[in-house]
């Protein structure tokens, strides 16, 4: 009530005054009431420039993560990787050995009845005086040391440059041939030809006889074959002597090419 009764009287005053004042007071009054009017809103206005925010304060710790995505479509395949080692060696079946073991045995049992009964045999007897051999298709003179050659002796001997033309020269009607062959066909065998026939020899080791000549076992097909040496074709190109064949033992030697007179066993291509 008191507070009311004060801002009443102030209030009267303030419109009384320059009523009852000269028009200079009055003029002072209200330049007084512009000044302090003034003088109050320069102070508000100072109050705010005062309360401009000032500069950012450090940055507070960082919030808990928020929930995961959904998941992206899966990238393309990568390259292969290098091959791991090797795993230990499983565990060893003894049946399936067993197994195996009988049947390769059942195998051998069934090649060799084949081979018995000439069923399958490397050199077939062709019946006109020929023989063919099945692992190369040469076609070999079935007498080993026929003595007919022109240029040989009785014994079908001859040096180098004889053989040669011996062999050019066989033909049907001669050393019991009924082939139909004509000269110039047959030939001496190559190094390569007689190694290959070496096996032959290698399979049988005790060929030789009381007298020197090979004999074949009961079956075999050539006839004539001696434990000696026979003329290849093939020149051996560091000392210009030709390759020679020993029945004996199967191994290949190099000759001189005249004035030795060793065995021709004629041989062409098969038909």
């Amino acid at each position: 009530m008191k507070k009311s009764l004060i801002i009443m009287v102030i209030v009267g005053l303030i419109l009384w005054f320059p009523l009852s004042a000269n028009a200079k007071d009055g003029k002072w009054f209200w330049e007084s009431f512009k000044f302090f009017h003034k003088k109050n809103n320069k102070v508000k206005l100072k109050h705010v420039v005062q309360v401009t925010p000032g500069p950012a304060g450090p940055q507070g710790p960082a919030g808990p993560p928020g929930p995961a995505g959904p998941a992206g479509p899966p990238g393309p395949a990568g390259a292969t990787g290098a091959t791991g080692p090797q795993g230990p060696p499983g565990a060893v079946d003894q049946t399936v050995i067993d197994n195996l073991t009988n049947q390769l045995n059942d195998l051998y049992e069934r090649i060799a009845f084949l081979e018995n009964n000439a069923v399958i045999k490397r050199f077939a007897d062709m019946g006109d005086g020929t023989i063919r051999d099945n692992n190369t298709g040469l076609i070999w003179l079935k007498d080993a040391s026929c003595g007919d050659l022109p240029g040989t002796d009785s014994s079908g001997i001859a040096n180098w440059e004889d053989a040669k033309a011996a062999a050019a020269a066989l033909a049907d009607g001669m050393c019991g041939l009924t082939d139909g062959s004509a000269a110039g066909t047959w030939r001496l065998p190559t190094h390569a030809e007689w190694e290959t026939f070496y096996s032959l020899v290698h399979n049988y080791p005790a060929l030789v006889n009381t007298v020197g000549n090979v004999k074949w076992r009961e079956g075999d097909a050539f006839t004539g074959v001696q434990a000696s040496y026979y003329w290849s074709s093939t020149v051996d190109p560091v000392i210009a002597n030709a390759w020679i064949a020993d029945m004996a033992n199967g191994c290949m030697y190099d000759n001189f090419t005249t004035n030795i007179g060793l065995y021709v066993w004629p041989v062409r291509s098969g038909n």
